[in-house]
């Protein structure tokens, strides 16, 4: 292409040159006057990105005649190069022309534009002036799915449920693509003909709002929740239908551009006929669709709690969504992953996500904790703060066993009638990334006064202060309780999980609020329990639960009959939840739950207990025209023959979680076996599970569930177990064979000095015969190892790992986690080192993403400042490390230093 540009200018150029007759000598003596040369041009040689209605132009050395001829040449055209040009305009003094394509150049192609001949004052001509200046022209994005040439994959859609569905894109063009819309299309093939007549139409279409970007040259993740319509589910007797999504939006050209996620469109014949591939999509119930997380639910710890330095630190997660599948969980203190944990649902049934050992949290000071699911859906619980604050009594020191002289009763210790126990704590930090520097007061106050011998008022209160910005906040408490307990009754007030949910799944979830309850157990009644929270959201949550703003209102009433061989509840209970500005909801909702639950005590250590629950939603005018589900289980538990066993059937409608249970379970019925033998050391266990949905979708096929579980635990010494397992879980249908193959093992070792290692390792074959490009192997694992090393030394380990391998694919996406701590009281019972050390490390072929995370800080803590009474000072100093290696390259490194003083005080008075 140079080649024939150059000679297309040649030519020109020299026939200017005959045209004008050689210079004079006396002409060429004078070149600084004469024969005009180029000093600057736009576009300069090599430029890209030039708009296509640019105009283009050149400055001369010397003022000119403002004649000349000039040509823009299009090199990747394939018919007439030379483009036309709009008469040259000109600067006063003639030194610069400007250029004026009469059509816009074509979008990315490559062109050349050249000075033919230029005309001096003198009338001496310049030919060929500084040679031919290339340019590309600004191109339209241009998207393909990434990896390229790896196909379609099915995907699984459930009716009336929204599915996050997404493509990996990748921009070829260096052009930033921007999407704001989605149409999303169901066909009734996957594969249809478009035009050449009467061409097939979708079965439905809708369009959504998105915010979507691909940045230039990089990779993105195009998501968009889709809903089958329900009408259309019915019909769907095969259980297979075509979608199609178009992203649409805009270029930096600011012309319309619209991409095919999930599907293709090739020309078959010239440009009128084309062929429409879409995803297959599987329409199946929800449990037995690929695992979609709905929600999370931080139950541990709660917000504002506040432990001491060096106390153990546990944390817990609920997951909750529809679906079967493994997803990975992340903790984050103070913005580091200090633990990871694969979870795997089954069915839709809630999954409880604890790490393996406590969190790292030994250092003084306020920590913000963090759950996040991060895979296959990005799901971020509400950060909570919790505190380490200064231990009571300095550092603990080993309990003195009694002498001979001690007396061995032990005498009851007296408490005053007024007790005031609290610790203030200042933090001063320096900016670090995102987070601007500030000065931080917490005030934490524990008081009780005993009202008689057996009842008190007892509050647990915690406020925060910006002190650089004493307008940044409230008088609203963190974190706050208030409570009256007397013999066999008490009424709180604050950050609670409701009691109500013990025993009780079909009623309640222990999810915590800023509530009120009662308890007055042994009333003539029975047992009372009552529970209030008004314009409540969860403490710490994520997902649709975490946008509502519920009333809530519950009790429950037990008794026992025949000598506690019977126990029998009652209960019943209220929600009220208004729409969120900006949310999903547009309308207020309103149910009430009722029932009720029994234990029977069989002959011979067996047992029957019943559950029965009705949720009757509130009728919408317009929306909703109300309805009422019930739930319904029974499991009878017992031994025999030397064998522990539980049987439970179950039949749940749908619709049947609310914000005062978000953890139902809904849309299946059918039931499950359970046994386990010890032998020797050994105790080996096995189960079986089978369910189905509990309602027909019209003409949709119909699919069952089975899981198998087998595995044994193994006593390796009294603190020691090593417990392997098997799980098969298998989805049936006409349109589906789901397995999911799962060996797993966990291990529980004591340590030797105190402290304890646990480690567990799944590796889960997945595969749908039915489905497309469905095959992957996830190999996953994690440890906590908290080891006491000597006296003065305690160490914690925690790391994680998920592999997961597209088969059909060839695409491997892995996480790596690790971090360390060490507390070392390097002198004993006044200073403290603690150094932590944080690596994350993600490599994701499917969207080219790669990069590394280090973080490396150094706790030195001073017990006990001399005059100051019990109190702590400690300074931390904070570096992170970020490595980004794909799509973009990055590498920074930010410090920071954080000073946090704190000191107790406490005050009593006798009766």
């Amino acid at each position: 292409m140079n080649v024939r540009a150059l000679a297309i200018g040649l030519v020109a150029a020299v026939a200017a040159g005959l045209a004008a007759g050689p210079p004079s000598a006396n002409a060429a003596r004078h070149v600084n006057a004469s024969y005009p040369q180029v000093l600057d041009s736009y576009p300069r040689n090599g430029d890209t990105r030039v708009p296509s209605n640019a105009t283009l132009y050149y400055v001369f050395d010397q003022p000119t005649q403002k004649r000349g001829s000039f040509e823009v040449v299009d090199l990747d055209s394939m018919g007439q190069p030379h483009l036309n040009l709009d008469p040259p305009t000109w600067s006063a003094l003639g030194d610069t022309v400007f250029l004026n394509p009469t059509q816009p150049m074509t979008y990315g192609h490559l062109c050349g534009m050249l000075v033919d001949t230029i005309f001096a004052t003198d009338s001496t001509a310049s030919n060929n002036v500084g040679g031919i200046r290339y340019f590309r022209v600004f191109p339209r994005a241009r998207l393909e799915r990434f990896p390229s040439g790896t196909g379609l994959s099915s995907v699984t859609l459930v009716p009336e449920v929204p599915v996050p569905v997404s493509a990996s894109v990748r921009e070829l063009n260096d052009n930033t693509a921007t999407f704001t819309s989605a149409r999303i299309e169901f066909w009734a093939a996957t594969g249809v003909t478009l035009g050449g007549g009467s061409s097939a139409t979708p079965l439905s279409t809708t369009v959504i709002p998105v915010a979507q970007r691909v940045p230039r040259l990089g990779t993105a993740l195009l998501s968009v929740p889709v809903t089958l319509p329900r009408d259309l589910a019915r019909n769907a007797s095969t259980g297979l239908l075509g979608l199609r999504v178009l992203f649409e939006g805009t270029d930096e050209s600011r012309l319309p551009l619209t991409f095919e996620a999930f599907s293709s469109l090739v020309a078959t014949s010239g440009d009128t006929i084309f062929a429409l591939t879409m995803t297959p999509a599987l329409v199946t119930p929800a449990i037995a669709a690929n695992v979609v997380v709905q929600s999370a639910f931080v139950e541990q710890p709660i917000p504002g709690a506040v432990y001491s330095a060096g106390d153990t630190v546990r944390a817990r997660a609920v997951v909750t969504g529809i679906g079967t599948g493994p997803f990975r969980a992340v903790f984050y203190l103070d913005g580091s992953a200090v633990a990871m944990e694969e979870g795997y649902m089954e069915s839709g049934h809630p999954v409880t996500v604890e790490p393996r050992g406590p969190i790292v949290s030994r250092r003084m000071g306020e920590h913000r904790l963090q759950f996040v699911v991060e895979s296959p859906q990005h799901v971020a619980a509400q950060p909570m703060t919790f505190l380490c604050v200064p231990p009571p009594s300095g550092l603990y020191l080993p309990p003195r066993h009694p002498t001979a002289a001690d007396s061995v009763i032990t005498v009851p210790p007296v408490l005053s009638r007024f007790s005031l126990d609290g610790t203030n704590l200042v933090v001063g930090k320096s900016a670090f990334r995102d987070e601007d520097a500030a000065g931080i007061a917490w005030s934490a106050w524990k008081a009780r006064y005993g009202v008689t011998k057996t009842g008190a008022f007892e509050a647990n209160v915690l406020w925060r202060l910006r002190l650089d910005d004493t307008k940044n906040g409230s008088a609203s408490p963190e974190q706050v309780r208030v409570g009256y307990k007397v013999e066999g009754a008490s009424v709180e007030w604050g950050d609670l999980t409701p009691a109500i949910a013990a025993g009780a799944p079909l009623f309640a979830s222990p999810v915590p609020r800023r509530s009120a309850q009662a308890v007055w157990s042994g009333s003539p009644l029975g047992d009372l329990q009552g529970y209030m929270a008004l314009e409540s959201r969860p403490r710490s949550s994520a997902g649709t639960i975490a946008a509502l703003r519920s009333d809530l209102y519950a009790g429950r009433l037990s008794r026992a009959f025949g000598g506690e061989r019977l126990l029998a509840s009652l209960y019943g209970g209220y929600t009220h939840d208004d729409a969120t500005p900006g949310g999903g909801a547009t309308a207020t909702t309103a149910s009430a739950t009722y029932g009720g639950s029994g234990h029977l005590k069989l002959p011979s250590d067996w047992s029957l207990f019943g559950d029965l629950a009705t949720v009757r939603h509130r009728t919408i005018p317009g929306l909703d025209p109300g309805r009422s589900r019930t739930a319904v289980r029974g499991e009878l538990k017992g031994a025999f023959a030397g064998f522990a066993a539980r049987a439970e059937a179950f039949r749940y409608q749908p619709d049947l979680a609310t914000p005062l249970n978000p953890y139902a379970i809904s849309d299946r019925k059918g039931g499950a076996a359970e046994l386990s033998r010890g032998v020797a050391d050994w105790r080996f266990f096995g189960s079986y599970r089978r369910e189905e949905p509990s309602e027909d979708v019209g003409s949709a096929p119909r699919i069952h569930v089975d899981k198998i579980t087998f595995g044994g635990s193994l006593k390796l010494n009294q603190v020691s177990f090593v417990t392997p397992t098997l799980v098969r879980i298998q989805n049936r249908g006409p349109n589906t064979n789901f397995t999911e193959s799962r060996a797993a093992g966990e291990l529980t070792i004591g340590e030797r000095m105190g402290g304890q290692t646990r480690a567990r390792m799944d590796i889960a074959v997945l595969d749908d015969d039915r489905g497309v490009n469905a095959r992957r192997v996830v190999t996953s694992g994690s440890l906590v190892s908290t080891r006491k090393e000597s006296e003065t030394v305690t160490t914690t380990l925690s790391g994680g790992i998920e592999r997961e391998e597209l088969k059909d694919l060839s695409l491997t996406n892995q996480t790596i986690q690790a971090a360390v701590e060490v507390r070392w009281e390097a002198v004993r019972g006044k200073f403290l080192v603690t150094p932590l050390f944080t690596y994350l490390d993600r490599r994701y072929d499917s969207t080219t993403n790669k990069e590394k995370r280090m973080t490396g800080r150094l706790h030195l803590t001073l017990i006990r400042v001399p005059g100051l009474g019990e109190n702590a000072f400690a300074v931390e100093g904070r570096v992170d490390r970020v490595e980004l290696k794909g799509p973009t390259e990055d590498k920074n490194t930010e410090g920071s230093v954080q000073i946090s003083f704190g000191q107790q005080f406490g005050f009593t008075s006798s009766r």
